[in-house]
């Protein structure tokens, strides 16, 4: 196989790949807005595995990643009042947040977003944690506008 041949299919599978993420991420979205409107438990569950694949098939360091991240808590915390046990979710929120939150990636807005939905949920769900303190007072300087 010629070295062209490649490079092309290349050049025409990576932006396929990116509009497939955008797919599953705008289809997440609907299966959210549908389950806010309906309250069936499958439209939530199928809306996080969509937008988890999203993210699974975005690379590190790309501009998108803290949305994508930030959309997915968003629905993952809205899954807590469904749930009898929401252990587990929270724990899921909270990471997302977190990983959003402390991304060197994206627009200021969005990591400030998701670090204000990262302290409120440790604040009703682990008000006694040390991340409570270091969100506080260490990551809010760190939000800042990275051009300096």
């Amino acid at each position: 196989m010629s070295i062209v041949y490649i490079i092309r299919g290349h050049q025409v599978l990576v932006p396929m790949q990116e509009t497939f993420l955008r797919l599953f991420n705008g289809l997440g979205a609907s299966y959210e807005r549908r389950f806010k409107q309906t309250s069936d438990p499958l439209d939530i569950v199928e809306a996080i595995s969509l937008k988890q694949r999203a993210i699974q098939g975005t690379p590190d360091g790309h501009a998108d990643l803290p949305q994508l991240l930030k959309n997915l808590g968003e629905c993952i915390v809205l899954t807590l009042s469904e749930l009898d046990n929401p252990r587990r979710t929270v724990e899921a929120g909270l990471s997302y947040f977190k990983a959003e939150a402390t991304s060197r990636i994206g627009p200021p807005r969005i990591r400030l977003e998701a670090a204000v939905y990262w302290s409120r949920l440790l604040l009703k769900f682990r008000p006694l944690s040390s991340d409570v303190l270091r969100l506080r007072y260490d990551h809010s300087a760190d939000i800042s506008d990275d051009r300096s």
